[in-house]
């Protein structure tokens, strides 16, 4: 097995074990049991739990932005190109519940560990997905399908939205799937 294969292996372990226990319960331990390695595995990789959690969702969020970037560049019509950006964002959260329950409902662990490398890494992404988002709004306020307003304010709301809604949906609070709330 290669370095990087075992790598691959011990993150999506992580992933699996993050998304059934939350950050906390989970040990590396766990982890290492899960994805069939060493524990001292682990620490080749990764020098603490935080490391490994922050990487795996990390490489998650750069997965969301990359394919939004990837599959909506080439869209023309404004509403399109947004609610396909959306549909891509939906989707992931659906396939992929680990980054969303850890990112929504583990944020204090972000907040508490407070490591610079782990916020700029997201802050960085975040950016990049804003910076998309809002490229879209842009183009329909010069071909005026949008009203003349902050481009990057309308993508910041939009994603702050469906954020809620999706966190609602993640403690239970929604009776219906993400796609059914958004799109009302």
């Amino acid at each position: 097995m290669t370095s990087q294969s075992t790598r691959d292996i011990i993150l999506r372990a992580a992933k699996e074990v993050f998304a059934e226990k939350g950050y906390f319960s989970t040990t590396v331990d766990d982890v290492a049991e899960r994805a069939g390695v060493a524990k001292g595995s682990i620490y080749t990789y990764f020098n603490s739990k935080y490391k490994l959690f922050v990487t795996a969702l990390l490489q998650d969020f750069e997965k969301i932005v990359r394919k939004i970037e990837e599959k909506v560049g080439d869209i023309d019509r404004i509403e399109e190109r947004i609610l396909r950006g959306v549909d891509i964002y939906l989707d992931y959260f659906e396939e992929n519940l680990f980054f969303f329950k850890s990112l929504f409902l583990e944020r204090r662990v972000l907040i508490k560990e407070s490591q610079e490398e782990a916020e700029d890494g997201f802050w960085k992404l975040y950016q990049r997905f804003i910076d998309q988002l809002a490229s879209a709004f842009q183009i329909g306020i010069d071909k005026g399908e949008i009203r003349p307003l902050n481009p990057r304010v309308l993508a910041i709301g939009l994603i702050g939205g469906i954020d809620r809604i999706l966190f609602s949906c993640l403690r239970k609070q929604e009776k219906t799937s993400p796609k059914e709330n958004v799109r009302v």
